[in-house]
């Protein structure tokens, strides 16, 4: 999905929905990953945002910052950052979100994480990504995977793929365009994508 379409605070929304409501019986563990720490943090910024918003959520959650690394707790059950090294997905276990897929290089460090869900029942992974130009990315691998299971020419129960993009022959001048491109164009209130800018340009 292009920039400026509320991604990141759309991932925080299930990270928190995870944190709260996903923890009836067990202790979990949710980990948001990205290249840096920085970039990751982002996301968790947003989240604290939406908390607090909430008095009912933020009165039973403990927001901390140690050492410079920002992380949200309620009850048992945690939220943190891990940055692109497969050494830090090592031994960890929960869900797990990734931000910007496309700035990730290889494929080692999506396999490290994989399989921290091996010990959460319905352990989620979710990622979100603008388009990269790297065809040895796992961005490029999941991407492709998402239209093979969108076409139906794969069948994967467990996985599910949302790509927002214009294809080559569609009319980059019309605004039908735009809006099959950015989903949030119009819409929304945190990053408002106004079809004047679109014209502008």
């Amino acid at each position: 999905m292009p920039k400026k379409n509320g991604k990141t605070p759309l991932l925080s929304l299930v990270g928190n929905y995870l944190l709260f409501g996903d923890s009836f019986e067990r202790q979990i563990n949710i980990y948001l990953a990205a290249t840096t720490r920085k970039q990751a943090e982002r996301c968790l910024i947003h989240a604290v945002r939406q908390i607090k918003n909430r008095e009912d959520l933020y009165s039973t959650t403990t927001i901390k910052k140690l050492e410079g690394v920002l992380s949200i707790e309620h009850g048992d059950n945690t939220w943190n950052v891990v940055s692109a090294d497969p050494q830090s997905a090592d031994g960890v276990n929960g869900h797990c979100l990734a931000d910007e897929l496309h700035r990730w290089k290889g494929c080692e460090f999506y396999n490290a994480l994989k399989y921290m869900l091996a010990s959460q029942p319905e352990g989620l992974f979710v990622g979100i990504t603008t388009a990269g130009a790297d065809t040895e990315s796992v961005c490029k691998v999941l991407h492709d995977h998402a239209l093979s299971v969108n076409s139906g020419r794969v069948t994967d129960e467990g996985f599910y793929g949302a790509i927002y993009a214009a294809e080559p022959e569609d009319d980059p001048h019309d605004p039908k365009t735009w809006m099959k491109a950015n989903p949030s164009l119009g819409t929304s209130k945190e990053y408002p994508l106004k079809l004047s800018t679109f014209r502008a340009d």
